[in-house]
């Protein structure tokens, strides 16, 4: 019979190479860099399975709501780099604000016949936009606006298809925000042929589907065993934690819960990311505390509930233009509770806990992953892939399910044999 140790290791070698295989079967996809806001794809082969991201350097109109026409006269006043934000942009000596609104243009060059069939994957803005091929409208999120009262913010991730009208045509994006901190355009575009980004847009659905199917499944679990054994605390933690990660892994992605629900609006979707990740971190350190009590544990879990509260009063009470704009403070907040929650596991270590060494695994998972994702969302790092933070959440949530499972055995055992 194997061993349990070995059990724990196939278990992990398991769960890392399923999180292998999330990561590579994605569909292939390139970077094709722009240059002065042109980007040549007539060498390109769209009945490839691959996609194409239209990373670089495009054309950037502050506060110009312009359209093809206009364009054709006007020069831009810059280029900005894509994915990026227009926060910190340098304009005549003047470091640009988070809030307002831009257009980009990017010239796309091909060897395609005319009326040729290609798709685009557009994810967020901030916080509204339309987007043009010439002069035509195909896609848009919300209502641009060059006013915050009249502007309507949404995040919609979406699909869209166009013909193309030459070879050559522009690609225009009108973006307008009031309600976040940063404004712009934060990922990628992604262009291809109409059946690859299907494909990439069912990947990335799929995918979250999937890690949220498997985090509600978890979180009933876990509650189900609370109410049998209400004194395993920490198995109602853990259902807490299952359920906040879903919302985040949403809120964060493609908004196809939240998104499906129309009277929700954007400061709604804003609040329940903030929210989430607040308090992902605090039930993280309950759920730890309780499987590895020490002094250390109890001064940690007091102290980081009064951050994690003035936080969420502050989210409650300040505009999301306002508390957005500490994200940074947000961010060390959240790191720190991971790296709170595996100190707590080291002491753990130290008094002689069972499984700790399995435990602090499962958190230095999560620990890398944030640390990708952090970099990730500032742009310091440019991985098609996006977030990966609820993947290691997943990873240690199905090893606390087996870590768990073990700990109610030895607890019947061990009052079976009294």
């Amino acid at each position: 019979m194997i061993q349990g140790k070995y059990r724990c290791g196939i278990l992990i070698a398991v769960l890392l190479i399923l999180s292998a295989l999330i990561y590579c079967v994605s569909l292939p996809s390139k970077t094709m860099e722009a240059k002065n806001g042109v980007v040549d794809l007539s060498n390109i082969d769209f009945s490839k399975r691959e996609t194409y991201r239209l990373d670089g350097e495009w054309e950037f109109y502050w506060e110009k709501q312009v359209s093809y026409e206009d364009l054709q006269n006007l020069e831009p006043d810059m280029y900005a780099e894509i994915p990026g934000t227009w926060k910190g942009y340098e304009l005549n000596g003047e470091s640009l604000q988070g809030q307002g609104y831009a257009t980009y243009r990017l010239h796309v060059v091909t060897d395609l016949p005319k009326n040729t069939q290609i798709s685009l994957r557009l994810n967020s803005f901030s916080s509204a936009y339309s987007l043009y091929i010439d002069d035509v409208l195909v896609a848009s999120a919300g209502r641009v606006a060059a006013d915050a009262s009249e502007e309507i913010g949404k995040y919609k991730p979406q699909v869209v298809s166009f013909s193309v009208p030459a070879s050559e045509f522009d690609i225009i994006i009108q973006v307008s925000n009031y309600e976040f901190a940063k404004g712009g355009f934060w990922n990628s575009l992604y262009i291809g042929s109409p059946e690859h980004i299907s494909d990439l847009n069912n990947y990335v659905i799929g995918v979250e589907a999937f890690l949220i199917g498997v985090l509600v499944i978890a979180a009933m679990f876990f509650l189900a065993v609370y109410l049998m054994k209400t004194e395993f605390k920490s198995y109602l933690y853990s259902s807490c934690l299952c359920l906040l990660t879903a919302i985040m892994v949403d809120t964060v992605g493609t908004n196809t819960i939240v998104g499906a629900i129309p009277w929700l609006s954007l400061n709604t979707v804003i609040f329940l990311w903030y929210f989430s990740t607040n308090w992902v971190p605090f039930f993280l350190i309950l759920a730890t505390h309780e499987l590895f009590k020490s002094k250390f544990s109890a001064i940690v879990v007091k102290v980081y509930f009064l951050c994690s509260l003035a936080f969420q009063v502050f989210f409650l009470i300040a505009p999301t233009s306002v508390y957005t704009q500490f994200a940074a403070v947000g961010n060390l907040h959240d790191f720190l509770g991971y790296v709170c929650s595996a100190l707590i596991i080291i002491v753990g270590i130290k008094k002689g806990y069972r499984d700790g060494f399995l435990n602090l695994f499962t958190m230095l998972v999560v620990l890398v992953c944030y640390i990708h994702d952090s970099l990730d969302l500032n742009n310091s790092v440019n991985d098609p892939v996006g977030d990966i933070l609820y993947i290691g959440l997943v990873v240690f949530i199905i090893l606390q399910m087996l870590i768990q499972t073990n700990r109610i055995k030895q607890f019947f055992d061990d009052h079976a044999a009294m």
